[in-house]
């Protein structure tokens, strides 16, 4: 009895000290971080601009606003993230890993085209002036349930600053 007990009490104890993923997902804050410093993340929008003909992939820009942006009124100042993603389907955006491309081939999996994936602090809609962050490398992963989007970034500056970011919530899209 004793050996069934103790059994059954190793068997139940891994499961007690573990966490899922799903729940440390839950409790991340929509923000990124440069450094030392966060920068809360509030509401975002995709844009489909299509395929890109000589490359075969579907172009998607994401724009990851602080709550002090408004993306349609063209008002605001706060910080901003922006991936101009390459995605093999065109009805959305396909979940999946996707890498940044410095030499910019628009290929499916890849984002970045040059330096057009930037993260700017400060920035003015209006006059689109802010303190850009251009991304030199890193990893984009991207889930979707629904209608709602999840982006968990990792990614390194061109001062070689590394930033950390995740948003999860609905995107206003445009175009789709």
């Amino acid at each position: 009895m004793k050996t069934k007990s103790l059994i059954l009490f190793l068997a139940i104890v891994p499961f007690l000290f573990s966490s899922c993923k799903k729940d440390d997902d839950d409790n991340r804050k929509n923000a990124f971080t440069i450094g030392a410093t966060e920068y809360i993340l509030d509401n975002g929008a995709a844009v489909f601009y299509g395929i890109t003909v000589e490359d075969g992939a579907y172009n998607f820009d994401i724009y990851l606003f602080s709550s002090d942006i408004d993306y349609y009124a063209e008002t605001g100042t706060g910080d901003r993230v922006y991936f101009e993603l390459f995605s093999e389907t065109f009805e959305d955006i396909q979940p999946g890993t996707y890498t940044f491309d410095a030499n910019g081939t628009g290929n499916a999996g890849t984002f970045g085209r040059g330096i057009k994936s930037v993260i700017t602090t400060n920035y003015n809609v209006l006059t689109e002036v802010g303190t850009s962050h251009n991304v030199n490398s890193g990893t984009l992963q991207v889930s979707v349930s629904g209608d709602v989007y999840t982006f968990d970034f990792d990614l390194v500056l061109s001062d070689n600053t590394k930033v950390d970011g995740y948003f999860k919530g609905e995107l206003t899209k445009i175009d789709f």
